[in-house]
């Protein structure tokens, strides 16, 4: 019996060969993507490795030597921490308060954790992964995304941020930063100037636990003013009676009109619930409501402008004449009420922030630089750029740090 024997013709091997080049097209890819994610997923799991190292290194010479105060630990060559595995280019350090901070750079990305966070982050292409960069709280300080991310009032070049004006304007970072104000903070920026006439304001702006501004009327108010109301405040009331106004003064702060000739209710909510204490924060504040003639100290009254029209304020609600003061914390520039002059070669200016400003009812409305506002939970960079508005003035700055530090 003749057997029929038939092979593949040429046709159908080269389209076979064809199918399984395209799926070779289609599969390498997706099979150096996976291992490459778990390669960087490696990496990321030997940060968290290294940095425990640090941390139980750390803690076995506290026990050794109560005054040991941390240090940096190069992670290619350091022999300290008995680092097994892989080494990286990279370095990890652990401060006098125990917190690390690790940048390692592989590959094209950067891996990072700054003393503040907890978790390790991972970047492609910065243009630089340090530790510098790693404890920075501001993303894009150093420029080192190649872009101005995060500083969007600006435009980018090499590393600079910069801006070109005749005009006077507020320019910010971005993002809002949270910050603990029991904890200190280093504020820092590099800048230079065009003109060397420019007048120049720098710093932070504060903002509370629903990421509102805190304006400088929401802390401050005149001292000894504090008393309560006599009976409910309603709309369409003229007059307002209060228990005890005897310290409240009748003289008109220079700076700005109307700024106390006015109240502050201390019986703001947040979001949260919290009701804050007397003399420390509310945006219960209203202002220019009255003229200083209207003030009887005899009757304990206040004849108001206009009708009332804020809504209800119950009896008993505490309550200080208001003041105001400056917009921003300044603590980086602020030489005058004019602003301050800057070099027209790159001048780096610091500032350390830490614990809560106080002593809110000084008739002044100047703020302690080194404190933060009552009820601060978050902070973001602020310049006021060109004050006094001077032709064509561009303004360059760069290394703009925001980092914890140890006490």
């Amino acid at each position: 019996m003749k057997q029929n024997k038939k092979g593949f013709t040429l046709i159908e091997l080269l389209a076979v060969i064809v199918i399984l080049a395209v799926i070779a097209l289609i599969a390498t890819p997706l099979i150096m993507n996976v291992i490459n994610d778990a390669k960087r997923s490696s990496i990321r799991d030997s940060a968290y490795g290294i940095l425990r190292a640090a941390e139980t290194y750390f803690a076995q010479e506290q026990i050794d030597d109560p005054t040991y105060k941390g240090e940096t630990f190069d992670i290619m060559t350091d022999k300290k921490l008995a680092l097994k595995g892989t080494r990286y280019s990279g370095k990890v350090m652990v401060n006098a308060n125990g917190d690390s901070a690790i940048a390692i750079n592989e590959d094209g990305y950067c891996y990072y954790k700054g003393v503040h966070e907890s978790k390790v982050h991972m970047t492609k292409g910065l243009l630089k992964c340090d530790l510098d960069m790693a404890n920075n709280m501001i993303k894009n300080g150093y420029g080192e995304y190649g872009d101005n991310t995060n500083f969007k009032s600006f435009t980018y070049q090499d590393g600079v941020f910069k801006r070109t004006g005749s005009s006077s304007k507020t320019l910010f970072s971005d993002e809002l930063i949270p910050i603990d104000i029991n904890k200190k903070y280093e504020i820092k920026a590099t800048i230079k100037t065009s003109d060397p006439n420019a007048r120049y304001y720098m710093g932070i702006a504060e903002y509370d636990v629903d990421k509102k501004f805190i304006l400088a009327h929401y802390v401050k108010y005149i001292d000894n003013t504090l008393t309560t109301l006599k009976q409910d405040l309603k709309n369409g009331d003229t007059v307002v009676y209060l228990d005890n106004i005897t310290n409240w003064t009748l003289q008109e702060y220079s700076m700005t009109t109307g700024i106390n000739r006015g109240f502050i209710f201390w019986n703001y909510k947040d979001n949260t619930g919290k009701t804050y204490e007397p003399e420390t924060y509310s945006r219960n504040t209203w202002l220019n409501l009255y003229e200083f003639s209207n003030i009887n100290k005899q009757n304990h009254t206040i004849t108001l402008n206009e009708p009332w029209d804020k809504g209800t304020i119950k009896k008993d609600t505490k309550v200080s004449q208001s003041m105001g003061g400056n917009y921003y914390n300044y603590g980086l520039l602020n030489s005058s009420k004019y602003g301050s002059k800057v070099s027209t070669s790159f001048q780096t200016f610091q500032n350390m922030v830490h614990g809560i400003q106080t002593d809110n009812g000084k008739f002044t409305s100047e703020f302690d630089d080194t404190k933060f506002r009552p009820a601060t939970k978050y902070i973001q960079f602020v310049l006021l750029d060109n004050y006094n508005k001077d032709p064509n003035v561009t303004t360059e700055i760069k290394d703009i740090v925001i980092r914890e530090v140890a006490e």
